[in-house]
C-alpha cells in the first residue's frame, strides 16, 4: 500500500490518494497521518481517493478509525471529508465508515463512486485536480 498526500492552501484542501491493497494496520497509519497532518485548517475540505486501492479491512475495524478521528477533531473543525471508492465492497466498508462517524464526530463524510461528484460536494472543480 502506498499513499500521497497533496495539500491546496489556497482551497484549504487535502487530497489523500491510496494505491495498492490496503490492511487494516496501514489504514489506521493512514488516517493518523491525515488527521495530524499541521496543513490541515478548521473546516478543510478532504478528498480520499480510494479508487486504485483496495480493502483487506473488515466491519470490526471501522471503530478504531473513528476512534482515532474523535480523538484529533477538535483540532480541525468541521471537515467534509469526500471518499472517493472504485468497487463495491469499499463502497459498503466507507458507508459503515460514515454510518459510524454520524454520531461519534464532528465531519461531514460522504462516499462516492464518482470523481465529478464528489468535487461537485466539496466545492472542487474535478479538472482543476486532475480527478476527471
Amino acid at each position: 500500500m502506498s499513499f500521497r498526500q497533496e495539500f491546496d492552501e489556497e482551497l484549504n484542501l487535502l487530497v489523500v490518494t491510496f494505491t495498492g491493497v490496503i490492511s487494516s494496520e496501514e489504514e489506521i497509519r493512514a488516517v493518523e497521518e491525515t488527521v495530524r497532518d499541521p496543513r490541515l485548517k478548521p473546516n478543510a475540505r478532504i478528498l480520499v481517493d480510494r479508487r486504485k486501492a483496495r480493502m483487506k479491512a473488515t466491519p470490526e475495524d471501522v471503530g478504531p478509525q473513528v476512534d482515532l478521528v474523535r480523538m484529533n477533531q477538535a483540532a480541525f473543525g468541521r471537515p467534509r471529508v469526500a471518499i472517493l471508492v472504485a468497487d463495491d465492497y469499499s463502497f459498503g466498508m466507507h458507508r459503515l465508515l460514515q454510518a459510524a462517524a454520524h454520531s461519534e464526530v464532528d465531519h461531514d463524510f460522504r462516499v462516492f463512486r464518482s470523481a465529478e461528484e464528489a468535487c461537485e460536494w466539496l466545492g472542487i472543480d474535478p479538472a482543476q485536480m486532475g480527478l476527471g
